[in-house]
């Protein structure tokens, strides 16, 4: 066991045990340490770039030096380069990550990252292709985006597949002109791969003719569909010529039927003053009908025009003595009857005896004044 004891003064004292292996203490003994006070900061001169730390009584180097191997020195002998930073360990300049060293300078990989389809070459420090791929326009890119179709190559100064001798582009492929050679009168047509007639002749029957066999008529043109004269758009086939429909443009409501070749009215129109107009000017009321000789509403058997309107005469039926006034629409009674109870009666049932008379408010004979009733007649008082 060590056992240290300090004092205030310079001179202190240890205290040593010893220990057998076998873990027996021998006796005590007591070692005097006296230390002089006349020591130097740090034991001494530090070296070169260094200077003492009172505190902790080490030498340490002045600001920007490292010790290295016992000394005091510039970090890697000085600054470092462009792109470049320090080793600590090994006290040397080396390039900032991501950086290599080409021509005794650090510098970055082809200067920046390759395009696509490159990659850097680490001896000319450029970019260069991949393999298989060109340059074309400023970058790599495949010879003619990979592979050609089959009768073509790729021509690496335009990177475009050319067609081989003989072969035309169509369709993106490489193939033969209209599949051969075409038949008299006609020449392949490379734009649209097919065999087209010479001017002047027309396709039919699987050749090229001479259009229709010749000139057409008037208003007609030959259609090289069915090789015959059909009329010009606007024209139509009467009597054998062609001709316009119905001399011109029909008027308002009209058509013009090439059957006859006249002008016709639509449907719900009719020809009145010479125009094709609504009958009577739109549908007629109710209980009426459109009189197209004239173009007027009628009205229908069995009614008549009151007051603007088809009706029933007197709304219906007039009752038994009764008949219509067809200036009022009323009802009258007939003549020598009237209106007893809303009926049209006949007064007093018919005539009344001597010295009497009907009177109409009760509908009943009465006997004139001075008489009386008696007997079935009236008499004198």
């Amino acid at each position: 066991m060590v056992v240290i004891d300090h004092e205030n003064t310079e001179s202190f004292f240890v205290d040593l045990t010893s220990v057998s292996s076998g873990g027996r203490r021998g006796s005590l003994l007591r070692v005097t340490v006296t230390i002089n006070d006349n020591d130097e900061p740090c034991g001494g001169p530090c070296g070169e770039n260094a200077h003492c730390n009172m505190v902790t009584q080490n030498c340490e180097c002045d600001t920007g030096f490292l010790s290295i191997r016992g000394k005091c020195t510039p970090p890697c002998g000085g600054p470092c380069g462009p792109n470049e930073r320090c080793d600590a360990q090994s006290n040397k300049c080396v390039c900032l990550s991501g950086y290599i060293i080409f021509r005794g300078e650090c510098t970055r990989p082809c200067g920046g990252p390759c395009g696509p389809n490159e990659r850097c070459d680490s001896k000319s420090n450029k970019c260069v292709c991949e393999s298989g791929c060109i340059v074309f326009n400023g970058a790599c890119v495949l010879p003619c985006g990979g592979h050609c179709p089959p009768n073509s190559e790729c021509n690496t100064r335009t990177n475009q597949c050319e067609c081989n001798k003989g072969y035309i582009r169509f369709g993106g492929a490489c193939v033969v002109p209209c599949g051969g050679a075409c038949g008299n009168n006609a020449y392949c047509d490379e734009s649209i791969n097919k065999c087209v007639c010479k001017k002047g002749y027309v396709v039919y029957g699987g050749g090229c003719v001479l259009p229709c066999g010749g000139p057409c008529g008037n208003n007609a043109y030959c259609d090289s569909n069915i090789n015959k004269c059909v009329c010009k758009p606007g024209y139509y086939v009467f009597k054998g010529s062609c001709v316009l429909p119905c001399g011109g443009p029909c008027g308002p409501n009209s058509n013009c039927d090439k059957s006859i070749n006249k002008c016709v009215c639509d449907t719900g129109y009719y020809f009145y003053n010479r125009a094709c107009v609504v009958p009577c000017g739109g549908p007629c009321g109710q209980n009426a009908d459109c009189d197209k000789s004239r173009n007027q509403c009628v009205c229908n058997t069995g009614f008549v025009l009151f007051q603007g309107t088809c009706t029933a005469p007197c709304g219906g039926p007039c009752g038994p003595n009764a008949r219509c006034d067809m200036n009022s629409q009323k009802c009258v009674c007939l003549s020598g009857y009237y209106v007893f109870h809303g009926v049209c009666t006949l007064p007093c049932g018919g005539s009344c005896p001597a010295n009497s008379y009907c009177d109409q408010n009760i509908n009943k004979c009465v006997c004139k004044s001075g008489y009386y009733f008696y007997s079935g007649g009236c008499v004198c008082k």
